[in-house]
């Protein structure tokens, strides 16, 4: 007889395989939020990194009238949007410029505006030396000039990404 007919757990043990992958290919194959910038120029996916409850994406540029850094914090939606949860500058004129009703509260070295949420399907951000755009997801600065180029249009948005492509690089 046979050593695996002898075996009577070998009847579970191979159950138990296939309904671990079978839950494997499931997990693998469930679409998760993601941020992504996608170079509309080239085409190209610049960046894709985690969406979670707890991450945030800021998109950081220079100001193109009064100077100075502005930072725009977003999280994903349940809706797969970006949410706008905060805007600072790094003076007065810029945060006035954006202020809903004129409303900036001094916060630390910046400016704040008092601005309600608001969300977007996608924003499109023209990349160039002036405006030196960076994003921030999770702590992790990418500069949006080197990913893409002088010129280029990139689309920020929250898209859904299997973590199967993910694994495989090809978020």
């Amino acid at each position: 007889m046979p050593a695996w007919r002898g075996n009577r757990w070998s009847g579970w043990t191979g159950g138990a395989a296939v309904v671990a992958l079978l839950v494997a290919a499931g997990a693998m194959a469930t679409p998760v939020p993601a941020f992504t910038a996608t170079d509309l120029t080239s085409g190209t996916r610049a960046v894709c990194r985690a969406a979670g409850a707890d991450k945030r994406l800021a998109l950081a540029f220079t100001h193109s009238m009064y100077g100075g850094r502005v930072v725009e914090e977003y999280v994903a939606t349940r809706s797969g949007e970006l949410r706008r949860t905060s805007v600072t500058t790094e003076n007065a004129a810029a945060a006035e410029y954006y202020a809903y009703y004129g409303a900036t509260t001094r916060d630390g070295k910046r400016f704040r505006v008092v601005t309600p949420a608001e969300e977007f399907a996608q924003l499109v951000v023209r990349v160039d030396r002036v405006g030196n755009q960076g994003l921030t997801v999770s702590g992790e600065e990418i500069d949006l000039l080197a990913a893409t180029g002088v010129g280029h249009q990139v689309r920020l948005a929250v898209e859904p990404v299997t973590f199967g492509r993910r694994l495989l690089g090809a978020c």
